[in-house]
């Protein structure tokens, strides 16, 4: 946002605020000011405003400008960091198991799913995503697939599938 300011008396600041929160301020008569995009659900306004002040303390009548927040089309990106294609583990040992997840607007959580199961035995809110797999309840032989899910902000979700046996 850019703002241009005109006054008799010299200026003190201009404000920005994103729905009545202070976000920067800017003692220049002409500011550019990044505004974030507040988290909305897609459809709804947010509203900017600018207020000069000069230096006796006057106030100009904000100048307001209404915007609608877009509908997010973008989903996450998820890839596996760990295990490698194809690991075997010998039954008994731990296993890392951590994912890569990335998004234009942010991650919300990762959630990790064992053999089609559609309980999470984690979720991970925050980098790393990341559980330790125990084998020593598997079966020697059996492959185990793992799927990673991540969900954005807006809760558009991906996935990736890794799998490894347990000898």
């Amino acid at each position: 946002v850019t703002t241009s300011v005109t006054s008799d008396l010299p200026l003190d600041r201009v404000e920005l605020r994103v729905d009545g929160a202070l976000i920067d301020t800017s003692p220049n008569t002409s500011a550019t000011f990044a505004v974030p995009v507040p988290a909305k659900a897609p459809g709804s306004t947010f509203v900017v405003s600018a207020t000069a002040f000069d230096v006796q303390g006057g106030a100009s009548t904000p100048a307001n400008r209404t915007y609608t927040v877009g509908v997010e089309t973008t989903p996450p990106t998820i890839t596996f960091i760990s295990p490698p294609a194809g690991a075997r583990i010998d039954r008994g040992q731990s296993l890392h198991v951590a994912a890569s997840a990335m998004d234009n607007k942010g991650v919300a959580s990762v959630a990790f799913y064992l053999n089609g199961s559609t309980t999470p035995v984690a979720t991970c809110v925050t980098a790393p995503y990341a559980f330790l797999f125990d084998s020593s309840q598997t079966t020697a032989g059996s492959t185990v697939s793992v799927k990673a899910v991540a969900t954005d902000v807006t809760g558009l979700t991906a996935e990736a599938t890794r799998s490894f046996t347990v000898t």
